[in-house]
C-alpha cells in the first residue's frame, strides 16, 4: 500500500480551488463591472484541480476500503447528504419565486429533473426553470455525475480488467482515451463547439444554448473530456513511491514555471483540450496542484480538519441566481453579498451535515 504523508494541505488547495470557480461564476451571473483585479487567478481553474486531487484521493480510498461497500458508503457519504440538502433549499426557492407550483407535478420534465437532482443526472434542466437566474438553477452540479464516474471508474481501471496489464498501462490506456476524444472534437472538429471553450461558467453556457452538436453534449458532461486530470492524480498516488520526490517540497520550481509560461508567453489551461499547450499547461496545473499538497506542509492543519469548499461549490451557484432574480446585479458589493452568504450556507453545511455525515465513514 502506498504511503501517504497526512501533513498535507488539500484542504487548503480545495478552499481555494472553490473560490476560484466561485469567483468566475460570479463574475459572469452577475455581470459585475469592475471586478477584473480578480480574474488573477484564471490560470488556475479549479475544476481542474478538483479532478486532479480527486485522482488522487479517490485511488487512495479505493486502495484503504476493505470491501466495495464500505467504498461505495463512503463515497456516498461524501457527496450526497449535502447534496440532498442543497437540493430542498433549492426546490424551496424555486417555489418561492414562483417556478414551481401545483401545475409542476404534471410536468414530465420535472420529475425528470427531480430524479436527475437526487441521481446522476445534475446537469439536466427543464424548459419551466430556464427563466430562474442565469437559466440553470444550479449549474454548477454538472460535476457530480462526472465524480460519480470516476468513483466507479477506479474499480473497473484497476480491477476489474483483470491482470493482464499493469495498473500504469491501464492508467495511461484511458487517459490516452480522453486526451483523443479531446483532440477529435476540440482540436480535428473544432466546429462542433461553441465559442466558450474555457470556463465552467462558459460550458455551462453551451449545453443550456444549443451550441453543440447532441452527441458531444451528451459526452461532454459525463467524465470522458476530463479522465485525463483524474487519472493523473490516480497515477501519481499509485506511484508515489517512486515520484514523491519530484512533488514534495518542489512547489516554489513548479508554480515560477508555470507563471513564466501563463505570464511571460500567454499559455493558458483550459477545459476542453484545442492545441497541445492547453494539454501541456492542464497537466503541468496538475503537478502543481499535487507539487503545492505536499510542499510548506508545517501548517497543513490551519482549518482545523474543516473543509467547507464542498459546500461553497455547490451552494454558490443558487445564491448567485437569487442575487439575479432579486436584480442584485452589476455591482462588485453584490458579488461579496453573494459569496458571503454562500460561505455561511457552506459552514452550516459542514457542521450540521457533512461533518456528522462522515464521522459515519
Amino acid at each position: 500500500m502506498t504511503t501517504i504523508s497526512r501533513e498535507n494541505n488539500f484542504d487548503v488547495i480545495r478552499l481555494l480551488a472553490a473560490l476560484q470557480v466561485t469567483i468566475g461564476h460570479g463574475l459572469h451571473i452577475l455581470q459585475i463591472e469592475g471586478g477584473g483585479f480578480l480574474t488573477w487567478c484564471n490560470p488556475f481553474p479549479g475544476v481542474i484541480i478538483f479532478f486532479t486531487i480527486s485522482g488522487f484521493l479517490i485511488t487512495m480510498s479505493w486502495e484503504r476500503s476493505k470491501t466495495v461497500e464500505k467504498y461505495a458508503r463512503n463515497r456516498f457519504l461524501r457527496l450526497f447528504p449535502a447534496l440532498f440538502v442543497c437540493f430542498i433549499i433549492t426546490q424551496l426557492l424555486l417555489v418561492f419565486f414562483g417556478y414551481i407550483n401545483l401545475q409542476s407535478f404534471l410536468n414530465p420534465q420535472m420529475w425528470v429533473y427531480w430524479i436527475g437532482q437526487l441521481t446522476l443526472f445534475q446537469f439536466f434542466t427543464p424548459d419551466a426553470l430556464r427563466g430562474f437566474g442565469c437559466g440553470c438553477p444550479n449549474g454548477s452540479l454538472w460535476t457530480i455525475p462526472v465524480e460519480i464516474e470516476f468513483y466507479l471508474l477506479i474499480p473497473l481501471i484497476l480491477i476489474m480488467m483483470g491482470k493482464k496489464f499493469s495498473t500504469n498501462t491501464k492508467i495511461y490506456l484511458f487517459a490516452g482515451l480522453s486526451i483523443l476524444y479531446n483532440s477529435i472534437v476540440f482540436f480535428w472538429l473544432p466546429n462542433t463547439m461553441g465559442a466558450h471553450k474555457t470556463s465552467a461558467a462558459g460550458l455551462v453556457a453551451q449545453i443550456m444554448s444549443g451550441d453543440i452538436t447532441p452527441l458531444v453534449k451528451v459526452v461532454n458532461v459525463t467524465c470522458v473530456p476530463y479522465l485525463y486530470c483524474f487519472l493523473f492524480g490516480a497515477w501519481a498516488y499509485k506511484n508515489w513511491d517512486r515520484v514523491h520526490w519530484v512533488f514534495e517540497g518542489r512547489f516554489i520550481f513548479w508554480i515560477v514555471g508555470y507563471l513564466v509560461l501563463c505570464f511571460g508567453f500567454g499559455l493558458r489551461p483550459g477545459y476542453y483540450i484545442d492545441s497541445f499547450q492547453v494539454l501541456f499547461m492542464n497537466l503541468l496545473l496538475a503537478g502543481i496542484t499535487l507539487s503545492a499538497a505536499f510542499s510548506y506542509t508545517k501548517y497543513y492543519n490551519i482549518l482545523r480538519g474543516n473543509d467547507i469548499s464542498y459546500g461553497i461549490y455547490i451552494f454558490h451557484g443558487v445564491v448567485l441566481n437569487v442575487f439575479v432574480e432579486l436584480g442584485f446585479m452589476h455591482k462588485l458589493q453584490y458579488y461579496f453579498y453573494a459569496i458571503g452568504i454562500a460561505i455561511v450556507l457552506a459552514i452550516l453545511s459542514w457542521t450540521l451535515i457533512e461533518k456528522k455525515a462522515l464521522s459515519k465513514k
